[in-house]
């Protein structure tokens, strides 16, 4: 039985410097601490940012991944270089996960006056609760007293039918 601890080592390419994937990328084997720690190490130098710096160009291969690292390749999209050694399947794959990726939206800035506004709009909303509590607690004490005054009028035909 292969190993399928997930793994980053470093290689030789025909372009250049590459960077090797392999081992089962799923979410339960990045969940263990160990190997999550090793592959955050491993991906340290790996981004173009880093490539072009020293002035050759990385290329990643995943030609040796057992498990295509579906929803896993979205944390690292943003670190993927332009070469990308894949086969068929992966490439497929990874086509449809960038054809369906959005950025994440930008946080708006909300002001102090924005802020008080919107502490109003929630004591209002409570007070509006608070009020429609009390018109629903009197309304069944009156229809309770009603009923105790006179229970042959109770609509008791209509209670048993909803039990």
């Amino acid at each position: 039985m292969t190993d399928q601890t997930p793994s980053i080592t470093r290689s030789n390419t025909p372009d250049g410097a590459g960077v090797r994937l392999s081992g089962c990328w799923s979410a339960a084997r990045l969940a263990e601490p160990a190997t999550w720690l090793q592959l955050q190490t491993g991906l340290s130098g790996c981004s173009d940012a880093t490539a072009t710096s020293q002035g050759t160009a990385f290329a990643w291969d995943l030609r040796e991944l057992q498990r295509p690292p579906v929803p896993n390749c979205c944390g690292t999209w943003h670190q993927w270089p332009v070469s990308v050694l894949m086969n068929e399947a992966q490439k497929t794959m990874l086509e449809r996960v960038a054809r369906y990726s959005v950025a994440a939206p930008v946080a708006k800035r909300i002001s102090l006056f924005q802020m008080f506004l919107k502490l109003g709009a929630g004591v209002w909303q409570v007070l509006d609760h608070l009020w429609g509590m009390v018109r629903l607690l009197g309304q069944l004490l009156l229809d309770t007293l009603k009923m105790l005054r006179a229970p042959s009028k109770a609509p008791w035909r209509d209670l048993s039918g909803h039990l």
